[in-house]
């Protein structure tokens, strides 16, 4: 069972600049500052570090547009005007730039979401062999870009013009596993707003089995 306790994001993508030399994989260069030898970053890791987006596009083409071309199923029921709204923020989920978990393979779809307060939204899935680890249950680190990436939606929701409108970037990520999921096991995916402030956002998210409601896994 996973679980996420909460989970903290910010308005504004940092820029991730350093002065400090890169600590592992690099090449002593002949200058010094203070007397000592700069160790300087390899032009591998120059590429990684700078271009990862142009990484991943030449070397992951096929993974990143796996999900690209599927989309989230939306219930046969009406929607609410906030469910319509935040069912239309599902839009961005679709591209394969943003994790690769297959829409159509996991059969992902829309529940439900309420304005509340606290504002939630809820996702079903089937947990697949690629969302797998070794052991044949949901792996960890799928878990935790599930609840981040989907948690992202109903922030979205709540969002005001200026203020949360793209979703921002996660800041903080804590996430509780309490009991493995099977794969082939359906999953429901919980996420609340609990506080949303000018720059900080705190959400919490849950993955429960969705035939009995147990929580598997927390994130705050």
């Amino acid at each position: 069972m996973y679980v996420s306790e909460s989970k903290s994001a910010l308005v504004d993508q940092p820029r991730y600049k350093s002065s400090r030399a890169c600590q592992c994989g690099g090449e002593l260069q002949g200058t010094s500052h203070g007397g000592g030898a700069v160790l300087m970053p390899s032009a591998f890791l120059r590429r990684l570090w700078y271009h990862p987006q142009k990484r991943w596009k030449s070397e992951s083409r096929q993974s990143l547009t796996k999900m690209g071309e599927q989309e989230i199923t939306r219930p046969s029921r009406k929607l609410d005007d906030f469910e319509e709204f935040v069912f239309e923020c599902c839009d961005g989920l679709g591209s394969g730039e943003n994790w690769d978990v297959c829409a159509s393979d996991s059969n992902l779809r829309f529940e439900s979401a309420t304005r509340g307060p606290p504002a939630k939204v809820s996702f079903l899935l089937n947990v697949t062999p690629e969302m797998s680890n070794s052991l044949g249950t949901l792996h960890g680190g799928c878990a935790a870009t599930l609840i981040d990436t989907l948690s992202t939606i109903i922030l979205r929701g709540v969002s005001e013009p200026g203020k949360f409108t793209l979703g921002g970037v996660s800041r903080n990520l804590n996430v509780t596993w309490l009991r493995p999921i099977p794969t082939g096991t359906e999953i429901r995916v919980v996420c609340e707003v609990i506080h949303v402030g000018k720059r900080l956002a705190l959400l919490r998210a849950e993955i429960q089995r969705a035939n009995t409601g147990d929580v598997e896994f927390d994130a705050l």
